[in-house]
């Protein structure tokens, strides 16, 4: 099998970035709201709080992660991490490819949500490895990516 190397690191920058933006708008809400309006307009004092939360919890939760795959030796190697810059942990999947029993695309909500699943053998049993965020990845990645899962299939 021909070696492949797939990542997304333009697009990951490019996401990670808006995200934080988003963040920091909403943060830069709450300050105004707090420091300069003298009204005590609760619909908007709560509806600041939950864009916030809503932000912070896509952010996190979302899946955008920042994905390096490659086939080398045989063998598949998975490198990511979340691009939420709080409790960023740098983690690894490295499987022989003789090893994989499923690997799959998950849909999501548009690109929020959607996931690279591994499902490898191990000692005869099925191990399920966690799930790969794609949701910084564009449509270039993802069709390269799935073009990948049917050729291992």
């Amino acid at each position: 099998m021909k070696n492949i190397h797939l990542n997304n690191k333009k697009t990951a920058s490019g996401t990670g970035m808006l995200m934080a933006l988003l963040t920091v708008l909403a943060l830069g809400m709450l300050v105004v709201f707090y420091l300069f309006l003298p009204t005590d307009n609760l619909v908007l004092h709560i509806s600041l709080w939950v864009f916030l939360v809503l932000v912070l919890l896509v952010f996190n939760l979302g899946g955008f992660c920042y994905v390096d795959l490659s086939t080398e030796n045989a063998s598949l190697d998975i490198k990511y991490y979340n691009l939420f810059p709080f409790g960023r942990k740098y983690k690894r999947i490295l499987l022989p490819l003789t090893k994989i029993e499923t690997l799959k695309i998950t849909s999501g909500l548009g690109t929020i949500g959607r996931k690279l699943v591994v499902v490898a053998k191990n000692n005869g049993q099925a191990a399920k490895y966690p799930k790969v965020g794609l949701a910084a990845c564009d449509t270039a990645y993802i069709i390269e990516l799935k073009a990948l899962v049917d050729k291992l299939k």
